[in-house]
């Protein structure tokens, strides 16, 4: 008898450690496709959603040189106390290209050739992993993608004399990926046989150039749909102005331009994209700044426009003349949707160092951001746009050679653009935490910083 309940104390003892175990790998499985596992929906230069700071893998496609404009490298940032050691790979399943270890409170530039890059955090966070390009303009930075997708639309693209558009789709995965290329004119979504069932190989960068399937074609946009697989794709243009190199958009019912210079502007246009079979009435509303050195307080926005955007075409949408009318140097434009569009601002100015650039829409609101700086001014911090009141506290500063950080808060009253408060000349990181969410953005092109929600 006794040894019968030795048996069954036993028997129970196993299974309670048999769900212990069950437990515990489901947690440990469940954190590890937290970690380890591509999450939060992202994108490129203009965010899916979001790439969330906390990612700790990232996938950067590095464009080709097209025309003047060319990219220096992938810009990776340690805002963290402790050095994290990366695993960095060109060719997926081929082989390790190398490792490096990533000091705390560091920036470091990793110059590479044109092809895409998974990049592996084994120690934590790290804050940004972004694409430098430098033209006759600023350097512009961009977040890489820490979310393959099956489904990409890229905007903006031109074939028309003197402007050349390429499309890059880089497969970071261990099994080739099968994609199919359409494009949005004023006739509709329109198939091309030449640039269906592409095959991107493992770890490599399958580049399409626009005219291969729309030549002569202006406005458009284009689709990478993948039949197998997950894949980033990225669009360069280059036009007879300075070249930009553009990211993707993903839909949204509401589109946001925080801050859009007007200073000796000669054409500032809304690309919208209505991807569904059904047409869509958007109603765009603007507001100008007021106040000159300091800050500048956004005005109330009024709706100025009102348009159809065909079902399954791109719209371009003037706002040349309307923006115009500001004297307060720079407008912020909303565009509201009844279903989810994607969205594109193309501003060109008389300046002689930015002629021609695009300004990419937010959507999206955080309490927590990350702005990263690679080319601060020495005179002055970076200028944030804020899109409603909140208290904020800034923490942050040089990144060159670890650096101590600095930090400050003040209240934001209202709708407004301004310093936050810390300078540096050097390359910087800064975490913002704002008392309540919002969209945040940094000036276009004037500092060479992007933004990132930290949550």
């Amino acid at each position: 008898m006794r040894s019968s309940k030795v048996i069954l104390v036993a028997m129970i003892a196993v299974l309670i450690a048999g769900v212990g175990l069950t437990r515990s790998f489901a947690a440990s499985r469940s954190k590890f496709a937290v970690s380890h596992v591509p999450f939060g929906i992202g994108s490129l230069a203009v965010p899916t959603a979001v790439p969330q700071a906390s990612s700790v893998s990232w996938y950067c496609v590095v464009p080709p040189t097209i025309g003047t404009i060319k990219t220096d490298g992938i810009v990776l940032e340690n805002p963290t106390r402790y050095a994290r050691r990366l695993l960095i790979s060109s060719e997926v399943g081929k082989r390790l290209e190398h490792g490096i270890m990533l000091a705390h409170s560091s920036l470091h530039l990793l110059v590479g050739p044109g092809h895409g890059r998974v990049i592996v955090s084994s120690g934590g966070v790290v804050a940004f992993v972004e694409t430098r390009t430098t033209s006759a303009a600023a350097p512009q930075i961009s977040p890489c993608s820490s979310s393959p997708s099956n489904s990409w639309t890229l905007e903006g693209l031109s074939t028309t004399t003197g402007t050349r558009s390429s499309i890059s789709i880089y497969n970071p995965f261990k099994v080739q990926a099968v994609v199919d290329l359409s494009y949005y004119s004023s006739q509709g979504v329109l198939a091309v046989p030449s640039v269906e069932g592409l095959i991107a190989k493992p770890g490599a960068v399958l580049t399409v150039n626009a005219e291969r399937f729309a030549p002569n074609a202006k406005d458009i946009a284009a689709t990478v749909s993948v039949r197998s697989g997950s894949v980033i794709a990225v669009a360069s243009v280059a036009s007879p102005n300075p070249q930009v190199v553009l990211g993707d958009a993903a839909p949204s019912t509401r589109l946001y331009l925080p801050y859009v210079p007007t200073g000796g502007l000669k054409a500032l246009v809304v690309d919208l994209v209505n991807t569904s079979s059904i047409s869509d009435t958007v109603t765009i509303s603007m507001a100008g700044f007021t106040g000159s050195t300091g800050v500048a307080v956004m005005q109330s926005m009024h709706p100025v426009e009102r348009v159809t955007v065909p079902a399954n075409s791109p719209l371009a949408v003037d706002m040349t003349s309307i923006a115009s009318t500001t004297s307060s140097g720079a407008v912020a434009i909303k565009v509201m949707a009844r279903r989810p569009l994607f969205g594109l601002g193309s501003i060109e100015t008389s300046s002689g160092t930015a002629p021609f650039f695009a300004i990419t829409p937010s959507f999206f609101h955080s309490a927590r951001w990350w702005v990263s700086c690679v080319a601060n001014p020495a005179h002055r911090g970076p200028e944030v746009v804020f899109s409603r009141a909140s208290r904020v506290s800034v923490i942050g500063g040089s990144l060159a050679g670890g650096h101590v950080q600095k930090s400050t808060s003040t209240n934001i009253l209202s709708p407004s653009v301004g310093p936050i408060g810390l300078t540096s000349a050097t390359p910087s990181l800064y975490q913002l935490h704002l008392s309540r969410a919002m969209t945040l953005g940094t000036l276009p092109l004037s500092e060479g910083c992007a933004a990132l929600p930290a949550t």
